[in-house]
């Protein structure tokens, strides 16, 4: 049997409710040529039975001992036959074109690229955003840094996935960190068309981030992301500190919702030092929601 061009990875840890969602959202891909891995990181719901009940023989089930989110792709990633691997969260999905998309891309671009990325759209409080996508040509390690996103939409080779490990002591900005290190050297060619959907709620590992000791962790990886050696050279220092902003504005506003606006303030006011001109808008509206709770 021929190697499949996809393979797809779910890491899943007690999503049993929002994981058929997911599963169904690969199995109407129009382009079939795809492996589905179901990594079942130690749940105690009826992750199994939801997995199990899917029969399509391009879908298999792994469960293994909790290892957090990267132990979960570590072991998808040692698994996968596909020529090309890609992510899937357990709470989110793909529309029906996503790998049809990737693959016209990958043949347009003659399989040059290492990665081969779809646009991203946000839904969440009943609107939908659309996630900048990059440029083809010019630098996109430097694209990165300017508008960071996720692995989510993006396929990879699978040998360079294979000899770059996730690692499974990061928890915090492990994509980040993960794809600083390997935008350094690699090629990403971006699609146009938006095609990964990722859902908002509060369940989400960034929604459950709430304290001073993440934030200054984030900020820590942050300073060390930006000094790996080839990153300063190429990304300039103000979107090193737009991204240190956006931690202190992301921490500010989920302490704000958890009713915490006095170390919110406290927050607010150490974060903005790293702001710019251009950032204003972005420290202004969080400075109204610490005052007004809203």
């Amino acid at each position: 049997m021929s190697s499949p061009l996809f393979t797809i990875i779910i890491p899943t840890h007690n999503r049993a409710e929002r994981l058929s969602v997911a599963v169904e959202s690969v199995l109407a891909q129009e382009c079939e040529d795809w492996e589905l891995l179901i990594i079942d990181d130690g749940s105690t719901d009826n992750t199994r039975s939801v997995a199990e009940s899917f029969t399509d023989q391009r879908i298999r089930y792994h469960y293994q001992e909790n290892r957090q989110l990267n132990g979960a792709r570590n072991t998808g990633v040692r698994l996968a036959t596909g020529r090309y691997i890609g992510f899937l969260d357990d709470d989110d999905l793909f529309k029906p074109d996503h790998l049809s998309v990737l693959k016209a891309g990958m043949m347009t671009d003659n399989f040059k690229s290492d990665i081969y990325r779809s646009g991203e759209l946000l839904q969440g409080g009943g609107k939908t955003t659309l996630v900048p996508n990059y440029e083809n040509g010019p630098d996109i390690l430097r694209q990165y840094w300017e508008k960071v996103t996720g692995m989510f939409g993006m396929v990879f080779r699978a040998d360079l996935m294979k000899a770059n490990t996730f690692d499974e002591s990061h928890l915090l900005l492990d994509d980040f960190l993960w794809l600083n290190r390997i935008l350094i050297r690699a090629s990403l060619y971006q699609v146009e068309a938006y095609t990964a959907i990722v859902n908002l709620h509060p369940e989400q590992r960034s929604a459950t981030y709430v304290n001073e000791e993440l934030l200054r962790q984030n900020v820590e990886r942050l300073a060390e992301a930006y000094n790996f050696p080839g990153v300063s050279e190429r990304v300039n220092y103000r979107f090193y500190h737009k991204q240190v902003l956006h931690q202190y504005m992301h921490c500010c506003r989920v302490l704000c919702r958890g009713g915490k606006n006095y170390r919110a303030m406290k927050i607010w006011k150490e974060g903005i030092s790293y702001a710019s001109a251009s950032d204003w808008r972005n420290v202004s509206r969080t400075f109204v929601m610490i005052s007004t709770g809203k």
